[in-house]
């Protein structure tokens, strides 16, 4: 396992429909990195497998918070996230790229993460289990390069369907 440190930050910037709807209730806290090795994992993949990547919306970063937190008043939230802001986390990362054929991602592991999700009364473990998103593909968009992204998103459902079959590493 790989390990790296960055900071914490709450409330990143909504990108998506999904971000804005979702924000009145949600709260996110993610550990941004001051590095670019989801360019680095997307480099191997495309030398690997021809297939490019999208980068992540919010760069490569860890999601510690993406949840609703139901048993803390708004002052006690306030207080924590004043408390944990830009904290250093340590965040240890596997090398073996994983894939559900639209999303590519390593598998990560943080203690410091488990200790901050406890302190907001939620479950040391997140929904989604602990990631890096390396990137993803979208159906149907072309991308800067001209290739339309049907073309990756197919080609990534078949580069899934073989690594579950163990045909290729």
């Amino acid at each position: 396992m790989i390990q790296i440190t960055g900071k914490l930050k709450f409330d990143p910037i909504n990108y998506t429909k999904k971000h804005v709807t979702q924000g009145s209730w949600k709260h996110t806290a993610i550990v941004e990195f001051a590095d670019d090795s989801d360019l680095y994992y997307s480099w191997f993949i495309k030398r690997r497998y021809n297939l490019i990547l999208n980068r992540p919306l919010r760069g490569f970063h860890f999601t510690v918070i993406n949840d609703k937190i139901a048993n803390l008043s708004k002052d006690e939230i306030i207080k924590l996230k004043k408390l944990f802001q830009d904290t250093k986390i340590i965040v240890q990362f596997d090398t073996d790229l994983r894939t559900n054929g639209e999303h590519w991602w390593l598998k990560a592991y943080s203690i410091d993460c488990e200790n901050i999700r406890k302190a907001f009364n939620l479950d040391p473990r997140p929904f989604w289990s602990p990631h890096l998103t390396v990137g993803y593909v979208v159906n149907g968009q072309p991308n800067k390069n001209g290739i339309r992204y049907n073309q990756m998103w197919e080609h990534s459902h078949y580069l899934h369907k073989l690594l579950i079959e163990g045909k290729i590493i």
